[in-house]
């Protein structure tokens, strides 16, 4: 530390760095509902909740945006497309085409790639931020936290959930539902 003297002169020069930010672009999926007898098995809507998760932390709801951490995907709210998949049949070793239909909504932006924590006396620490989507609601019906698998609309079968991870600056994040006749 410097010993001032009261002729010395001290200048301390604060910069502003702006924080790297992501986007992130959330995608449903609906496969194994589109053929005829199910069509009324699929909900109207679904919502997802952001969640972050900082460094080795636990996964979290983020409010991205006026003290919101959800949106709501639905045919009339997204660009809507329609496809197939290839899927391996085990009980057939074939594969097969599977129809999908596939909600895009709008990205959400801003969100910071890395938290800094201050740590006092000049000092800072910087961690790295990921994001994902969890499905929170099925129209009124709540999805509980964690599960894998939720009845479908008139209960004739229900929904295997799974999700992919985004890991880069921007990306689409996507929430397959697979529908299975119980």
């Amino acid at each position: 530390m410097a010993n001032l003297t009261h002729s010395e002169t001290f200048v301390i020069t604060n910069r502003y760095e702006a924080i790297d930010t992501m986007s992130i672009t959330p995608q449903k999926v609906w496969k194994g509902d589109d053929a005829a007898e199910f069509t009324s098995e699929r909900y109207s809507d679904i919502t997802f909740q952001l969640q972050r998760k900082i460094g080795n932390g636990e996964w979290m709801p983020y409010e991205y945006s006026a003290d919101t951490s959800t949106v709501t995907l639905s045919a009339d709210n997204s660009v809507v497309t329609h496809g197939t998949v290839s899927e391996w049949n085990a009980a057939t070793w074939q594969t097969e085409d599977r129809p999908t239909t596939i909600w895009t909504n709008t990205a959400i932006s801003g969100l910071p790639k890395f938290f800094v924590q201050n740590e006092g006396e000049g000092m800072y620490n910087m961690y790295p931020c990921y994001y994902r989507f969890v499905e929170v609601q099925a129209e009124n019906q709540s999805i509980p936290s964690g599960a894998e698998i939720f009845d479908s609309k008139t209960g004739v079968g229900e929904y295997k959930i799974t999700s992919s991870s985004v890991m880069s600056d921007t990306g689409t994040y996507s929430i397959t539902n697979t529908f299975e006749k119980k």
